[in-house]
């Protein structure tokens, strides 16, 4: 399967069938599974990596819900993580990401009782 494909598949993700383990504790679904093996991994464990920040461990304790997003910026990105009201806990910068350019991803934290679970929009 190429990128492309890969990136048009992600619209037929609806629900999870199974719970895959990511990094850091974070919880995967199929959509991000099928993401982080078909599109940009890197992406993935990098956004994974922020449960054991503090400031995003206690936003995450408190309310329960984040919502990530990448948008482009010339040949690099900026990576934000938000409350799901726009606004901003915490930005990363990328000078360069290997992603199309129209293309700009967004995933949600759900905090459950088996932890942090990660998904795409569709599978919330």
């Amino acid at each position: 399967m190429n990128r492309d494909e890969a990136i048009k598949d992600l619209s037929q993700f609806t629900g999870t069938e199974t719970y895959h383990k990511g990094w850091c504790g974070v919880i995967w679904t199929d959509g991000v599974f099928h993401f982080y093996n078909n599109i940009g991994g890197w992406l993935i464990t990098d956004i994974s990596s922020y449960a054991v920040n503090d400031k995003i461990k206690k936003h995450m304790e408190n309310d329960g819900f984040m919502v990530w997003k990448l948008k482009r910026k010339n040949k690099g990105a900026i990576l934000t993580g938000e409350d799901g009201n726009d606004n901003v806990i915490v930005t990363q910068e990328y000078g360069f990401v290997d992603l199309p350019e129209d293309f700009e991803p967004q995933f949600y934290w759900a905090l459950d009782s088996n932890g942090i679970v990660m998904m795409l929009p569709g599978e919330y």
